[in-house]
């Protein structure tokens, strides 16, 4: 998809520029967002001109900062396209470098351009570049990609690769200072700053006097002024790279050069976006040959899953960001992952799948488990896996600190609580009618449904909170004792009696609260009379229900304790209530080693309910065929 939206197509035999817009990849903490990123890093190296940048790790880089570190790492990754020139960018760079003497317009003006000539010296230029370039590159941490260098004027540009790499990198930084600081560069840098005067716009402006104006307003405490010296920047640096995609060497040049934004969700990195963005809206008709993707834990629009995102798609929308949802991982990345842990006992295809069930694909705690799986005895006991010692506490704590790190004592506390919710309609409402949670304040109730937590489950499906984050709220729920507040009885029976709340979802609440009985003369209510396929489904969603329940025993023998109220010769009741109980605790991740009785368990009992169901038979018998497959796997 990336690549999609960095191509240039042809047209006349030559690839063109074509509008692009910031594509941004979201999702929660942990999900593989920055991973993505060195990934294409990695696979771009030496095939485009590309640059990388954390936003959050950027310190107090200013915008003029953050693009001199680009200019360098686009020329250091260039691959077989040639030397990528900045003599506008450079124009404004050195003008907003440069310590004013004078507040007299005329004055500063001279004073400018007598740098400006100064700097066409190739000694001059040189000084100037390497005192802006990245210096400190070093290999750091234990990872292949964890290679960073330090712009000594504060952006951190990430270089993934080996020590190897590193020294090249080290290498290719003195060849980008010889070839920016020629002598005959001088001519750019004249250009360069008559640009200033009609900024590619027609304008008729005193070009001396713009770079004054740069100046001030590049230094102010304005934000208006601020935001305006960084759109003038960006400005500049597109047409440059307008200008270097259009000259006679590029007609080979098939892809835009890429610039990869992580954490472009920070205050830095909205700055860097908004003025991109603006800069581009003041040349609609001159698209620029650069492609952006960024990363962010949250979207202003909705995202579009990553199987439907497409530069069509986007032309659709016509928006300057195109927020893609990153998808989670499926069974499959899972088995391979897996395999790559040479475990040495176990089916992957089992394995995975358990813990696909309880991560739900999230991409961190997925790995998480996975290397605590190593060292865990067979079978497989995902709440022993939990319990795991792991740095300061368990790795419950670890999955916990991951998704959560540093929330707030009081939001915490309030999101366990809304875990019991089905989705977000019912935690904001339990929110301001229950009386069962402790934020008051706006900037808590801004946290507590941060959008990085609470995510479409699928396209147009219901927003929920991350499944697996869910799943260890829970517990904490669980371990709530009962003289408090929002205890799980208290929680389950405000949303079971919620006035808004439909069928379904009372449905569901009973069962938390362990009424299987009620549950199930409500399902035998509707088994003749309901379509057989909307009748499992509603099936699905009520024994989806979260549980406290010990699985201290043997599961089949926890379906007998709740359903003892049942006679067992009253039949649909009897197999009904036994398949319900069954369903309640095979969906529960945590029951794994015992899964096995219970899926057999649950296709016995639809098979017992199938002729009671009328028209349904037929399908009730195919859903007990599917889940004795699941059974024999």
């Amino acid at each position: 998809m990336v690549r999609e939206f960095a191509a240039r197509p042809e047209k006349g035999g030559l690839p063109r520029n074509r509008p692009s817009p910031i594509v941004v990849f979201t999702g929660g903490r942990g999900n593989g967002k920055s991973a993505l990123l060195k990934e294409l890093a990695d696979r771009m190296d030496q095939q485009i001109p590309h640059a990388s940048i954390d936003c959050e790790q950027a310190g107090h880089t200013t915008t003029s900062e953050l693009l001199s570190g680009l200019t360098f790492e686009l020329n250091l990754q260039r691959g077989r396209y040639r030397r990528l020139t900045f003599p506008r960018f450079w124009v404004g760079h050195i003008a907003i470098s440069e310590k004013l003497k004078s507040t007299d317009p005329d004055s500063a003006c001279r004073q400018i351009e007598g740098t400006l000539r100064r700097h066409g010296r190739s000694d001059q230029l040189r000084t100037f570049l390497e005192s802006n370039a990245p210096v400190n590159v070093q290999f750091s941490g234990d990872g292949a990609n964890s290679v960073q260098a330090q712009n000594i004027n504060g952006p951190v540009i990430f270089y993934g690769g080996s020590r190897g790499r590193v020294q090249d990198a080290r290498r290719r930084r003195e060849g980008v200072l010889k070839g920016l600081s020629r002598p005959w560069r001088r001519l750019d840098l004249e250009g360069g700053r008559r640009w200033y005067g009609h900024q590619g716009r027609g304008l008729r402006h005193d070009s001396g006097h713009v770079l004054v104006n740069l100046n001030r307003i590049a230094g102010s405490h304005d934000v208006d002024d601020q935001r305006e010296a960084d759109v003038l920047l960006w400005e500049a640096f597109l047409a440059d790279l307008r200008e270097n995609f259009g000259r006679w060497k590029a007609a080979s040049w098939s892809l835009n050069c890429v610039i990869l934004f992580d954490n472009a969700d920070s205050p830095r990195g909205r700055r860097f976006q908004e003025g991109l963005i603006e800069a581009r809206r003041r040349h609609p008709a001159q698209p620029d040959p650069l492609t952006v993707v960024a990363t962010s834990r949250s979207s202003v629009d909705t995202p579009v899953f990553v199987e439907r995102a497409s530069y069509a798609d986007h032309l659709e929308r016509d928006r300057d960001v195109y927020p893609v949802m990153l998808p989670d991982l499926t069974k499959h990345d899972v088995v391979a992952m897996l395999e790559g842990l040479d475990l040495t006992w176990g089916n992957p295809w089992k394995l995975a799948s358990e813990v696909h069930t309880f991560t739900r694909g999230h991409t961190g705690s997925t790995r998480i488990v996975l290397d605590t799986l190593q060292s865990s005895p067979e079978p497989v006991d995902l709440r022993a896996v939990l319990d795991t010692a792991a740095g300061s506490g368990t790795v419950e704590d670890e999955l916990v600190r991951q998704l959560l790190p540093g929330l707030d004592g009081v939001v915490f506390d309030d999101l366990v609580t809304c875990s019991a919710a089905r989705d977000l309609g019912q935690a904001l409402r339990m929110s301001v009618d229950s009386g069962l949670l402790g934020s008051n304040s706006r900037q808590r109730s801004k946290e507590l449904f941060a959008p990085d937590l609470w995510v479409p489950t699928e396209s147009d499906g219901p927003v929920e909170l991350r499944p697996v984050l869910r799943r260890l709220l829970l517990r904490k729920l669980a371990d709530r004792p009962e003289t408090h507040r929002a205890n799980w009885t208290g929680v389950n029976e405000w949303l079971r009696d919620d006035r808004q709340a439909d069928e379904v979802s009372e449905l569901h609440h009973r069962l938390a609260l362990g009424e299987v009985g009620p549950v199930t003369r409500k399902m035998a209510d509707s088994l003749r009379s309901k379509p057989i396929r909307e009748w499992l489904v509603v099936l699905e969603d009520v024994t989806g229900a979260p549980n406290r329940l010990s699985h201290g025993c043997d599961p089949i023998a926890e379906v007998t304790a709740l359903t003892e109220w049942v006679d067992p010769q009253d039949v649909p009741i009897a197999p009904l209530a036994r398949l319900i109980a069954s369903l309640w605790l095979e969906r529960d991740p945590l029951v794994t080693p015992h899964r096995t009785a219970l899926l057999e368990q649950i296709a016995w009992e639809f098979q017992e309910i199938a002729p009671h169901s009328g028209k349904g038979h037929a399908v009730l018998r195919e859903e007990a065929f599917k889940y004795q497959r699941r059974a024999e796997q």
